[in-house]
Formats: structure tokens, sequence, C-alpha cells
């Protein structure tokens, strides 16, 4: 008797009942004859599916692959095929399962992870437009099972071609990044320096915008650097057409890493530092990482 659906959410929100029709359920088993959900879609503006897995903890969620059952993915596939209309994916997942095809047929996705009880009314609030979605991806979101293991970055050495990359998100609205300047070209041990960059929100909603500063160290001698690390980020409000300077600061300490003789270090090098390396425009400035390599900065206890 608790908590809400999707399509009561949907209810709350448009103050109309949706067409609902139960297709694929969540483990694969078809619920109704595929014809008619395709002339029940064929009559709407817009579709939405719902894909995803059962809720899970420790050995219930131990799967033996990341692929979605196959016959989720064939209902929208079957659907874009035959209905020819836009179509909503909503993932109600834990954990990012892999999509196949899914990405290159869907208008739109939305990431819902396990939404809780009561997750119904916020993704109806994100599907129609009364929220305007802000969050950004966690973790990398794997395009094959290879990739599994690469959560928040990934070595420079390495291609990098996941479906969706840590810190990737969209809203409705379209926001631009203009201008980096670094208050120094120069970073040292126990020193900072300030990255400003103008972020504008060219419209048509408000947006709650992430402004995430990552770095790429050019060269590590002996090691890989990382491809893009996150190292500060600010989330700003922004009104339509309004422009707003944002300041993130980074330590030369935040470049450190643990060598393989468990000592934590800086290594000189020029480092590209970058805002949202993952949006349309990727936009950088370099400071110059100036450091003794054989200085340690700690000790591993072990």
């Amino acid at each position: 008797g608790f908590g809400d659906t999707v399509i009561k959410g949907v209810q709350q929100v448009t103050g109309t009942v949706p067409r609902y029709m139960p297709g694929v359920d969540i483990d694969g088993t078809t619920l109704i004859d595929i014809d008619a959900v395709i002339a029940a879609a064929e009559q709407a503006d817009k579709i939405v599916v719902g894909l995803g897995e059962k809720t899970y903890a420790e050995n219930v969620g131990n799967i033996d692959s990341l692929v979605l059952p196959w016959q989720q993915l064939s209902l929208v596939y079957t659907l874009a095929s035959e209905a020819k209309k836009p179509i909503v994916v909503v993932l109600v997942e834990g954990r990012p399962r892999r999509l196949d095809r899914i990405p290159d047929v869907a208008a739109a996705i939305v990431q819902a992870y396990l939404p809780g009880s009561y997750g119904g009314l916020p993704i109806a609030e994100v599907l129609y437009g009364a929220v305007n979605p802000s969050g950004r991806l966690p973790y990398s979101y794997p395009a094959t099972e290879a990739q599994a293991s690469t959560t928040i970055w990934q070595s420079s050495y390495v291609a990098y071609t996941p479906q969706w990359a840590f810190g990737y998100g969209l809203g409705y609205s379209k926001v631009t990044y203009s201008n980096v300047t670094l208050s120094s070209n120069v970073l040292r041990p126990g020193t900072s320096v300030t990255a400003t960059v103008s972020v504008t929100n060219k419209g048509p909603y408000a947006q709650k915008e992430s402004v995430m500063l990552f770095t790429h160290q050019q060269y590590r001698v002996g090691y890989a650097p990382e491809l893009y690390r996150l190292r500060n980020f600010v989330k700003v409000d922004l009104a339509v057409g309004e422009t707003k300077k944002v300041r993130l600061e980074l330590m030369a300490e935040d470049l450190s890493f643990w060598d393989r003789d468990l000592k934590r270090r800086i290594e000189p090098a020029p480092v590209n530092v970058v805002i949202n390396p993952y949006t349309e425009t990727d936009i950088f400035a370099v400071v110059d990482l100036v450091a003794n390599p054989n200085d340690v900065l700690e000790h591993a206890v072990v």
C-alpha cells in the first residue's frame, strides 16, 4: 500500500491516465501478444519502455552476463521498426547493464537506477519536463563486457570507448563553456592554481549544471597517467541566458599517485586542465607541474 509507480507518477504530473501495456516482464517473459503492443504504440505520440532488472543484494544479484534479457531488447527493436515513433527508454537497474543497440534506436534514455518505492513520481517529472535533469553518471557505462572494470577513470594508453563516460549526462537545456583561464601556468607542491571558466545556459529552460575539472597529465615516467581524472567540481544554477564565471581549485597534490614501491609522489610534466571533457566542447588550459620526482609525500602502511 505504500509507494508509487511510473504510471501513478504520470497521472500526478499530467492529470491523465497513460495507455499502459505489459509487454515483457523483468525476467524476459513475454506477457502479451506483441502485435497488440505494436497496434497500441502506433496510436501514441511517443513510446516509453521500461527496461531493467529486479532489486537485489549480495549473492541474489550475481549474474553471468551484463546483457539485459534479449526479450526486453527485442521489444524495443520491434517497436522501433514497426511503430516508427520516438522511443524513450527508462533503465531501472542497480548497475550498468549492457544495452546492445538500444542507444542507436532510442530517442532518449533515462537512467533511473534502483529508484526505491517512491521513484515513480520523480521519473515521471523528468519524462514530462516538470524537472530538468541534471545528474551525471557516477561510473563509466560499458559498451562491452571487457570494459566493466573501468569505473571512474582509464589509463591514457588504452583505447577508451565506453557507451558513456564517467561524468556524462544531459539536461533539456544547451549549456556551453568558454574562456578557460588559469591563475598561474606553474603548479608546485604546496600550491594551487585556480581555473576559471564561463558557463552559459542558452535555454530553453533553467538548468542546474555540474561543472567538472578533470586533468590529463601528458606523460608520467614509468607509469601510465590517467586519460581524464576528476579533481574538482561544483554545481551551479543557471537561468535562461545567464552566464556565470565558475572557479575551481587544483592542488599539485591532487596529481600525486602511488608508485610500485607504495610511495605517494608527484611526477613533473605538463598537465591539461580540462573542463567537462565528455561534453560536445572539450576546452582546456595547460599548467606545468613542477616537482622533484624523488620527493616522497607519503609511505603506505602495510
